[in-house]
């Protein structure tokens, strides 16, 4: 690819140097007789040039677009009246009534009804059923139903199928970070009464569409003509009524930021069963010392109450050795005060005698 592209630039490159040799041969034959210097003949060549090719990118844009035109009104001509022309003329042959679809792919493609009635299809060979209308055939009315039951699947023209007033502005399929549009009114007009669209329908037609297979986990988003609004994770459904839409989706899957949030509880629930089991321990450690301190007051009591008792039994025993030693004291003391009455009455009775 890259060699095709300087192969290109080398080409145009060589085309623009021959462009300029030829204007510049051209003027140097003009201005052969004149007597102009050769400094102002280069000058003029570059000017010259330079007007002439603005004035060819002008007309090679206009070109462009004029080019552009006529394709886009071809291929409007050709959708509206050469395709819808070449239909009519052939009764609709060329053109798939009917559309079994599986995992997103086309196994049976049919244009005439009877014979798919004929047909007995088992539930697992299908996902989804297509019937498609072209009586009208204009690709804004070609009204088609979707079913998912091939025993729901009738036959019925533009005049008995109910059609819904709903319109969207914007309807898309997004899947990570890529968004697929979704067209609903061409050229299948999917706006019908009752129609449901579930994944099987956008699996089928991002695949048809863009070419992309649709795995199980993409998202849903609209806006309608009322401006409401709606995003839905697979698996939903979203239904057309008469003037409105219903839609229901029984999946949400979890966002990075909800990840980030339940992780963070689980890690605060994990931090306060670590402060709780640390609360705990020193709830212990202080009920152990507390209980230690209290061991240990009621043992400093004790001593001090044996030690009092000691001291007690001490004082009784140097109050009873006083009180013996008193009392020996005192017994010690009667004999010699016996003697010195004794001595004193001998004494009066020698001064009455004499």
């Amino acid at each position: 690819m890259n060699f095709l592209f300087d192969l290109m630039h080398t080409l145009c490159n060589m085309i623009y140097y021959v462009y300029e040799m030829l204007i510049c041969t051209m003027i140097d034959i003009i201005m052969y007789d004149s007597d102009i210097a050769d400094s102002n003949l280069i000058a003029y060549k570059q000017t010259t040039i330079n007007e002439l090719d603005k004035y060819m990118i002008d007309i090679g844009s206009n070109i462009l677009w004029k080019i552009l035109e006529i394709i886009s009104t071809f291929k409007k001509f050709n959708q509206k009246s050469v395709i819808p022309y070449f239909h009519s003329i052939t009764n609709n042959y060329f053109r798939n009534t009917v559309i079994v679809v599986k995992n997103g792919e086309i196994v049976w493609s049919i244009n005439d009804f009877d014979t798919f009635q004929e047909i007995e299809l088992d539930k697992s060979e299908y996902d989804m059923i297509i019937h498609t209308d072209y009586s009208l055939n204009d690709s804004k009315k070609n009204y088609t139903t979707i079913t998912y039951d091939h025993s729901s699947v009738k036959q019925s023209g533009h005049n008995a199928i109910e059609k819904s007033n709903v319109n969207f502005i914007i309807f898309q399929v997004k899947v990570g970070n890529d968004t697929y549009d979704v067209n609903l009114k061409e050229p299948r007009n999917f706006l019908v009464k009752d129609n449901v669209l579930k994944a099987p329908f956008f699996k089928w037609y991002v695949n048809t569409v863009y070419n992309v297979e649709l795995d199980d986990v993409f998202s849903v988003s609209y806006m309608s003509q009322d401006m409401s609004i709606g995003n839905m994770h697979s698996p939903f459904f979203i239904k057309f009524n008469e003037s409105s839409v219903t839609s229901f989706s029984s999946n949400k899957p979890a966002k990075h930021d909800d990840i980030i949030v339940t992780r963070t509880r689980i890690d605060n629930n994990e931090e306060s069963d670590n402060n709780e089991e640390s609360d705990n321990n020193e709830e212990s450690d202080n009920n152990e010392e507390i209980d230690n301190n209290v061991e240990s007051d009621n043992n400093v009591e004790s001593d001090n109450n044996v030690e009092s008792d000691n001291n007690v039994e001490s004082d009784n025993n140097e109050e009873s050795d006083n009180n013996e030693e008193s009392d020996n004291n005192e017994e010690s003391d009667e004999p010699s005060s016996k003697l010195v009455k004794s001595i004193l009455q001998c004494e009066r009775m020698k001064q009455q005698f004499s």
